[in-house]
């Protein structure tokens, strides 16, 4: 096809790495994470050693659990997308290539208004110090973009592809004949 290509790579290989990176990189989080959830205590048990005063154990260990299972969650469904963006390239099916895009939606919104709400929060004190804090932010979001974009071409690719060739298949079909014996 002569639109199977996405900045010097095929759309498949762009959906190949992206799943693979995706999945590889949401095992190793998921492991991280799991090692947290073991050593819950002892963390909790170090931040409220270190300013007594202003932590309370509870409260520390209520925040630390909920932010780590929803760490967990988050990167569960970041892994179960990543696998069916392998599958969905692997297959040349289109629709198992959407969790992935979808997920990455998300991500791409919750960037923008992380970067609303680091606007809108910091007083910035000189043009340096706005660069420093939203360069990282753009930057991810650009690159972010850019990956969206890829793996949707490569869902739109497969959709056409997939369309003609249910077409061509519906064009040569004709409807059986009983009458005849």
């Amino acid at each position: 096809m002569a639109n199977d290509r996405f900045c010097c790579f095929r759309v498949h290989t762009i959906g190949m790495i992206l799943g693979w990176l995706g999945s590889i990189s949401a095992v190793i989080t998921i492991v991280v994470m799991g090692f947290l959830l073991g050593y819950l205590d002892q963390i909790v048990a170090e931040v409220v050693k270190k300013d007594p005063a202003h932590y309370d154990y509870d409260t520390v260990r209520g925040i630390l659990l909920a932010v780590v299972v929803a760490g967990l969650v988050l990167t569960t469904i970041h892994l179960i997308a990543s696998i069916l963006l392998i599958a969905g390239t692997v297959k040349n099916r289109h629709l198992l290539i959407l969790p992935w895009l979808v997920n990455s939606t998300f991500g791409i919104l919750y960037l923008i208004v992380v970067a609303i709400v680091t606007v809108s929060q910091q007083e910035f004190h000189s043009f340096g110090n706005f660069l420093a804090v939203m360069m990282p932010l753009l930057l991810s979001l650009v690159i972010q973009l850019i990956l969206w974009s890829a793996v949707y071409k490569l869902f739109r690719n497969i959709r056409e592809q997939l369309g003609s060739e249910n077409q061509r298949l519906l064009q040569g079909a004709t409807a059986p004949t009983y009458t005849r014996l």
